[in-house]
């Protein structure tokens, strides 16, 4: 269900290429500093990190920029789920670590592990301890690792969150009541 989804949300809006990926903007906005903050991000993820900039194109298809949605990986579409408001307000570097920590989901899975609850927690250290591999090789290191381990003590890998903010998302996004509850 969630491959169509994505789907029906690509082929309904505006897609882009940057570095590599697809870059469809759900979220209906006209406001190009969406992209450019995408943007900004891939190029510092090339720079800082070559090889993991490859290893992203590799796993990851797209990344969906939606209305109302917290960063995750999507398996169904090998895609990247980021809240428009966050490509807009976010810093570059932030942008950055969320997408690699995201990748790092799209690697993992492309093994065949998956996000059971019985591993969830487990994977999202992972994800986490990628993300401070990355953020160490950023010139605002020091901080940009502060703000990834203060996150730690929000669970926001939950199964009822997630499920919430996905219903949520799928809301935002136009999606008939009765089609986000499939």
């Amino acid at each position: 269900m969630q491959r169509l989804i994505l789907w029906l949300l690509r082929l309904v809006s505006p897609v882009v290429t940057i570095d590599g990926l697809e870059i469809v903007r759900a979220d209906n906005s006209a406001v190009p500093e969406v992209l450019k903050g995408i943007s900004g991000a891939l190029e510092l993820i090339g720079r800082a990190d070559r090889q993991r900039l490859l290893r992203i194109q590799h796993d990851v298809r797209r990344i969906y920029v939606t209305a109302n949605n917290a960063p995750r990986y999507c398996h169904a579409g090998r895609a990247i789920l980021i809240k428009s408001e966050h490509a807009l307000t976010w810093s570059e570097s932030a942008l950055a670590i969320i997408i690699a920590h995201e990748a790092t989901h799209a690697r993992i899975e492309g093994t065949g592990m998956r996000n059971k609850s019985r591993n969830i927690e487990h994977i999202e250290r992972i994800c986490v301890k990628q993300s401070i591999v990355f953020a160490n090789h950023l010139p605002d290191a020091e901080v940009l690792v502060l703000w990834i381990k203060e996150s730690l003590a929000t669970r926001w890998w939950d199964a009822d969150a997630s499920r919430k903010r996905s219903m949520e998302a799928l809301r935002a996004a136009g999606l008939p009541e009765w089609l986000a509850k499939l």
